[in-house]
C-alpha cells in the first residue's frame, strides 16, 4: 500500500513498484500525514555513498565490466532498484542544491559525476562508479527516449521530473569520448519562470536600462555569459515583462529551453 497526495502520479507508482518489486495499491493521504509517518518510521536518510555502494554490488559481489553486453541485459539492468535509486537521488540532490547541470563522465578505469552550481563544477560521487556506468547511462537514456544502442554518435533528448509542486525540465545530451559516452543533464526549473525582472538582482539603474531596451519596438539585445549564470532565467523574465494580450510573441530556439505555458509561441530552429 502506497500513501499518496496525488493518485494520478503514475511515475511515482511505477518507481515504487520497480524499487520494491511489489504490486502497488495507492491510497489517498494528506501531505502532512505522509511527512509525519516518514519522520516517525524513517529516522535516517539515504546518502549518496550508501546508494553508490548498493549500485556497484550485485548479489554481494562487485559487478565486473562486460565486453559485448547484450542490449536487452543493459536495459534490464537499467531498471534494477539500485540504479533507479541512484538516478532519482542524483536528480533530487542536484535540484535541491539548485544545480544547473549534471555531468556523468567516463575516464580510464572509473567514471565521475559532477554538478554545476553557480557556474562551477563540483565532484559529488565519493566512490568510483565505473562498473555501473553503462546501467546509469542506459537509465537516463530510457527516461529521455534516447537510443541505448547508439554510443558512437551524439544524441539529444529531454525528460521531466516533479518534486512536490516544482516541475523541472531535463535536457539530456550525450556524445562519444575516448573512454565511452559523456552525458550531460541540463536542469531547467520551471519555478524560475515565476521570477520577474525585479527578482534577478539588477541594480535600479541596470533594471531601468533593461526595461527600456525591452520596450523598444525593434532592435537586438545581446546576452552573453558562462553556463549557469542566468541567461535563460533572464530571457524568460524579459518575455514575461513584454508579454500582453495585444502582442504576438514568437521565440526561435535551438533547442527550446523550457516548455512553458505563457501564451507565447516557442519555435524550434530548423
Amino acid at each position: 500500500t502506497l500513501a499518496m497526495t496525488d493518485l494520478n502520479d503514475v511515475v511515482a507508482i511505477d518507481t515504487v513498484r520497480t524499487i520494491s518489486g511489489y504490486e502497488i495499491k495507492a491510497v489517498l493521504a494528506s501531505e502532512k500525514d505522509i511527512m509525519t509517518a516518514v519522520e516517525r518510521y524513517y529516522s535516517g536518510s539515504l546518502d549518496m555513498e550508501t546508494v553508490l555502494l548498493d549500485l556497484v554490488k550485485v548479489n554481494g559481489s562487485l559487478v565486473q565490466p562486460e565486453i559485448g553486453e547484450d542490449l536487452s541485459q543493459v536495459k534490464l539492468k537499467a531498471n534494477d532498484p539500485p540504479v533507479v535509486k541512484f538516478v532519482n537521488l542524483l536528480l533530487l540532490d542536484a535540484i535541491e542544491r539548485r544545480a544547473s547541470d549534471i555531468h556523468i563522465e567516463p575516464a580510464k578505469g572509473k567514471s565521475t559525476v559532477r554538478i554545476r552550481i553557480d557556474g562551477v563544477l563540483h565532484d559529488i560521487t565519493p566512490v568510483p562508479m565505473y562498473h555501473a556506468f553503462r546501467s546509469v547511462m542506459a537509465r537516463v537514456k530510457i527516461l529521455s527516449n534516447l537510443d541505448i544502442a547508439e554510443r558512437r554518435l551524439p544524441q539529444d533528448g529531454r525528460s521531466a521530473v516533479k518534486i512536490g509542486d516544482r516541475e523541472v525540465d531535463i535536457r539530456v545530451s550525450t556524445f562519444p569520448t575516448l573512454y565511452g559516452e559523456k552525458l550531460v543533464m541540463r536542469l531547467l526549473d520551471k519555478e524560475k519562470l515565476s521570477l520577474g525582472l525585479e527578482d534577478l538582482g539588477f541594480s535600479p539603474d541596470q533594471l531601468s536600462k533593461f526595461e527600456k531596451a525591452l520596450k523598444r519596438p525593434y532592435g537586438t539585445i545581446l546576452e552573453t555569459g558562462p553556463t549557469g549564470c542566468g541567461k535563460t532565467t533572464t530571457l524568460y523574465a524579459g518575455l514575461k515583462y513584454i508579454n500582453s494580450p495585444e502582442r504576438n510573441i514568437v521565440t526561435i530556439e535551438d533547442p527550446i529551453e523550457i516548455q512553458a505555458n505563457l501564451g507565447i509561441l516557442f519555435t524550434p530552429q530548423g
